[in-house]
């Protein structure tokens, strides 16, 4: 789970949006601390003077999700996994927490390509990128005692 959208660097082997942008599964290192990308250090840039006055942190309205699903075997149809991919966007599109947008710019769907189905693998990996209907607000916890 992240605020940053997956790179797009990786290896070619048709994994959602490349396999170098969150390390595995895993993608969670860091846990504390802010997200990814939101500094809650007063350090060079913050324009806010006084003590006490809380740097303007931007809104969370984009999550990307980074999935992974094991492969249905035996293997009815090659495009299982891609189907199994636009189902779980579509469930997250039918909750009113995410928007119902299945527009590839700017709504809830899946990124990159979803790998067709390995007879040998026993996971494959696809990332979500859900759109929230209310963007999150964040605050800076440490600056307000």
């Amino acid at each position: 789970l992240t605020t940053t959208p997956p790179s797009k660097s990786g290896s070619s082997k048709g994994g959602a949006g490349g396999r170098g942008g969150m390390g595995g599964m895993g993608g969670m290192g860091g846990m504390g601390g802010s997200p990814p990308g939101l500094s809650t250090s007063s350090e060079g840039g913050s324009t806010s003077s006084g003590a006490g006055q809380a740097a303007e942190l931007p809104d969370v309205e984009t999550v990307y999700l980074k999935l992974k699903a094991k492969n249905i075997l035996p293997r009815e149809r090659e495009t299982l996994n891609s189907e199994y991919a636009l189902l779980l966007a579509k469930r997250f599109r039918d909750s009113p927490m995410f928007e119902d947008s299945d527009d590839p710019e700017a709504g809830t769907v899946v990124m990159g390509n979803v790998p067709p189905g390995d007879s040998k693998a026993r996971w494959f990996e696809f990332t979500l990128r859900l759109k929230l209907t209310h963007p999150i607000k964040m605050q800076d916890m440490e600056g307000a005692e």
